[in-house]
């Protein structure tokens, strides 16, 4: 979901909890519907838009789903008034599946964290839960991002 979650990856968006959204992600009509520590949801109803020539979903849209989800999953922070942002160090997606229509979900998980670097994967499934993509990517925190800097300590 490039921008404010990462110039290269993280998202457009601003905080997922609260709805805001900008950028690529408005234009293309998208959302995270969950976020918390760790894992982020985020949903498209697929319009003409969104298809390509064969009048299947495009599979850049799915690459801008796993992208914006993988990064938002690595910068959920308790705090509001600590927003965390990221760019893309690398992203690996891989196409299962085909969509004409209906409602997509993408889900991330972070898996691992260091003190600038971590790592997340993501699932893109169609209303029936038919896997559509799921890919891999790599993080890095922006200064005062990373995970000593930006979450709170309790």
């Amino acid at each position: 979901m490039n921008g404010e979650a990462g110039q290269g990856g993280g998202g457009d968006w601003q905080d997922p909890s609260s709805g805001a959204i900008a950028g690529l992600h408005e234009l293309l009509g998208y959302s995270f519907t969950e976020w918390q520590e760790g894992r982020v949801v985020g949903e498209l109803l697929l319009g003409p838009q969104h298809l390509n020539r064969a009048g299947i979903l495009h599979g850049g849209v799915l690459c801008t789903m796993i992208d914006a989800a993988c990064g938002a999953a690595g910068l959920y922070s308790a705090d509001p008034a600590r927003r965390r942002t990221s760019v893309t160090l690398s992203l690996n997606t891989i196409f299962t599946g085909q969509a004409r229509g209906g409602l997509i979900r993408v889900t991330a998980w972070q898996r691992t964290g260091g003190r600038q670097i971590y790592t997340s994967a993501a699932e893109v499934r169609n209303e029936a839960g038919e896997l559509l993509a799921h890919g891999h990517g790599t993080f890095r925190w922006l200064h005062g991002s990373g995970r000593s800097e930006a979450v709170s300590q309790n």
